[in-house]
C-alpha cells in the first residue's frame, strides 16, 4: 500500500481561559501490490478500503473561573469512504459537548458524545453486510475524586 498526505494541526490560547485547536489530514492512499494468496490480490490499484482522504476537526475549552466550571466542545468531519465492494459511506460531521465543575472534593463532568444524535456510519463492510454505524447520542456522567 502507498499512503500520500499530510497534517496540519494549529493550537492556540485566545486567553488565559479559551484554548482552540484545530486540524486537517488529506491522506491518498492506493494498494500498490500484494504477497501471494492475499484476499487483496484483486484489489491493487484501488484505494484502501475505509480510508477517508479528508478529516477535519476541532476541539476548544473556555473556563469560567468564577464558578470552577469548564465548557467543552469538540467538531470531527470524515470525508467519504469506500467500503470492501466499493459502496460508499457517507460523509459525516458529529459534534460532542462536556461541562465539567469543580467541587472541593472532586470534578464532575457531564459529556454527551453526537450531541444532535447523526445518524453515520464509521466504515463499510460490504454490501451484504452493511456498515459499522457510529454511536448515537450518548450521554457519560463522570465524578473523579481528588487526591
Amino acid at each position: 500500500m502507498t499512503s500520500k498526505g499530510f497534517e496540519l494541526s494549529i493550537s492556540t490560547d485566545l486567553t488565559p481561559d479559551w484554548v482552540v485547536l484545530a486540524n486537517y489530514g488529506y491522506n491518498d492512499t492506493k494498494i500498490t501490490g500484494s504477497a501471494p494468496g492475499q484476499s487483496i490480490a484483486n484489489a491493487v490499484g484501488k484505494h484502501f478500503v475505509n480510508a477517508p482522504r479528508h478529516q477535519a476537526g476541532f476541539w476548544t475549552r473556555y473556563n469560567v473561573r468564577a464558578i470552577d466550571t469548564s465548557f467543552t466542545f469538540r467538531g470531527q468531519y470524515v470525508s467519504e469512504q469506500r467500503g470492501f465492494d466499493g459502496e460508499r459511506v457517507k460523509p459525516f460531521t458529529v459534534f460532542d459537548g462536556t461541562i465539567t465543575k469543580k467541587l472541593a472534593f472532586a470534578d464532575i463532568m457531564l459529556r454527551v458524545e453526537n450531541v444532535f444524535d447523526k445518524r453515520y456510519a464509521l466504515s463499510g463492510f460490504g454490501l451484504s453486510n452493511g456498515a459499522f454505524p457510529g454511536r448515537p447520542r450518548t450521554v457519560f456522567v463522570e465524578l473523579r475524586r481528588h487526591c
